[in-house]
């Protein structure tokens, strides 16, 4: 009986080297018994990649394309019998069955697939749920979240919030183990232990998946690192004027936040705030405000009827002479901001959200659009809890208005704009009004 042993329980590099000298020996998967050490120091400390001086004749073993990323997520699952289980497949793949993984109805690739939508849900709930928050007593600016796995996924999940999170210092803290980034070097180290059940609630607050509202409302505290549950957008805007997070906030005037009705009908989101909005401290005073409000005073719109945000809330820009020059916000900007966005639309409660540009869009949504594709089109969306729905739909952001190269292409743009928001509000309102009945 053959037992070779895995340095991890996620030991994918070692479980496919040692397979592959198995195959060559033609060893079968009854006479192979599968081990994982327990000698572990940190987080799969000893891991090895894959040996570069495996035997040559290694080289020959062909499986299909997608045997090896369905092998590379199995291994992360709790399940003992997925070494085996692979690797029996690996040998019916090899041994006539080259078709092995279309049939769906196998025992063999039913498992397999099981154990790797399991993982593939496990690893969508840390991406959803991980919440960072300053860390308390850190010399530098430095975020913590605390999560609780169900399988092994810690490593295999880490490249997601490296690439989202580059940025900033933060640290992954889990029961088997943790990661430190710093912003140049991702580092696994030993596991910890959080005894407090009501402290692992409150480090790892769900979201809801399928509108990326945060339940319960809440925010953390940026004195003390304590949850706040907020209840009116008095509170909310105290909570944002201490938030920290955007790396140029220290740059803002102040933070610009949302302004309007609290029971206005209609939610527009812009990008950022501009020059005048950072110095006054209010949404949509500049240029573009006056825009907008000359188009809803055309279509008739109660300016009562309207609150009116930003995606982001601070003023990004570089400074040119004596002027600001406004900078678009990345990714990470909008990520920063989007827990304010979204609050605001969970208390505000409007039927219509109008995005004004790709930046709004992605603010609500999660995701970057296509401006050209999704103008025009609606969704219907809801806020956890309540189940209260609302319609959204995007349109150009109005600064294209005004940075137009001509007066003819300026007035087309604001023809279209109009088009756009008058068509939103027409038919926005029978989307919502339809959903709210259903």
């Amino acid at each position: 009986m053959e037992t070779p042993t895995l340095q991890h329980p996620a030991d994918f590099a070692g479980w496919r080297r040692q397979a592959r000298r198995l195959l060559v020996r033609g060893v079968g998967p009854e006479q192979v018994s599968w081990q994982v050490s327990t000698q572990l120091a940190g987080l799969y400390a000893g891991s090895a990649e894959a040996d570069s001086t495996a035997d040559d004749a290694c080289a020959d073993i062909r499986v299909p394309r997608s045997f090896l990323p369905l092998a590379e997520t199995v291994v992360c699952h709790r399940e003992s019998g997925r070494f085996a289980v692979l690797y029996r497949v690996l040998w019916r793949l090899t041994h006539g069955e080259h078709d092995l993984l279309e049939m769906a109805t196998d025992a063999d690739i039913k498992f397999l697939d099981t154990l790797r939508k399991s993982v593939e849900g496990d690893r969508q709930r840390m991406i959803t749920t991980v919440q960072f928050r300053r860390t308390p007593g850190s010399e530098r600016e430095h975020y913590s979240a605390w999560f609780e796995p169900k399988h092994h996924i810690l490593r295999h999940s880490c490249e997601y919030f490296r690439q989202r999170y580059s940025a900033i210092h933060w640290s992954i803290y889990t029961p088997e183990g943790c990661a430190h980034w710093n912003r140049s070097e991702l580092v696994f180290g030993p596991p910890v232990v959080c005894a407090d059940p009501q402290d692992r609630q409150q480090s790892a607050r769900r979201y809801a998946m399928d509108s990326g509202f945060p339940v319960p409302l809440s925010v953390i505290s940026a004195q003390s690192g304590e949850h706040v549950n907020i209840t009116s957008l008095d509170q909310l805007r105290r909570a944002a004027r201490n938030c920290d997070r955007c790396p140029h906030a220290c740059d803002a005037t102040q933070l610009v936040f949302g302004q309007g009705d609290v029971d206005a009908r209609i939610m527009l989101v812009g990008e950022q705030p501009g020059d005048i909005d950072d110095v006054r401290g209010r949404p949509f005073v500049g240029q573009t405000g006056k825009l907008l409000r000359s188009i809803l005073q055309e279509l008739r719109v109660d300016e009562d009827e309207v609150y009116f945000t930003h995606a982001v809330k601070h003023f990004k820009y570089t400074v040119r002479g004596r002027r600001r020059i406004p900078q678009f916000p990345t990714a990470h900007d909008i990520d920063h901001c989007r827990s304010w966005l979204l609050q605001e639309i969970a208390l505000v409660k409007p039927r219509l959200v109008i995005a004004l540009g790709a930046t709004a869009a992605q603010a609500v949504l999660g995701y970057s659009v296509d401006i050209q594709q999704e103008t025009g089109n609606w969704r219907s969306m809801s806020m956890p809890e309540t189940g209260r729905q609302f319609a959204f739909t995007v349109t150009e952001d109005p600064a294209t208005v005004l940075g137009a190269n001509s007066v003819t292409e300026s007035r087309r743009r604001r023809e279209r704009l109009r088009q756009d928001i008058a068509e939103a509000i027409e038919c926005g309102f029978g989307v919502s009004q339809a959903a709210l009945v259903l």
